[in-house]
């Protein structure tokens, strides 16, 4: 899986789905899902970040990162 460099929270993705996102400090990354407007609840997994989209992540401002095609 060849990934994106990572992007500062103020910017947000063009395209919805599951990315990863970083609390900072060298931690390992979870999943979010993008749906265009807000980030859905952190998961540690992509199929769980999928099933928590509907919830709004209170952090909205994470780096995030995106899976190159």
């Amino acid at each position: 899986m060849k990934l994106t460099p990572w992007f500062p929270g103020t910017v947000k993705p063009v395209r919805v789905g599951v990315y990863q996102r970083c609390w900072g400090g060298g931690g390992i990354p979870d999943y979010s899902y993008w749906n265009g407007k807000f980030w859905g609840l952190l998961s540690t997994t992509p199929t769980c970040a999928r099933r928590h989209m509907r919830y709004e992540s209170a952090r909205q401002d994470m780096p995030w990162r995106g899976v190159e095609k």
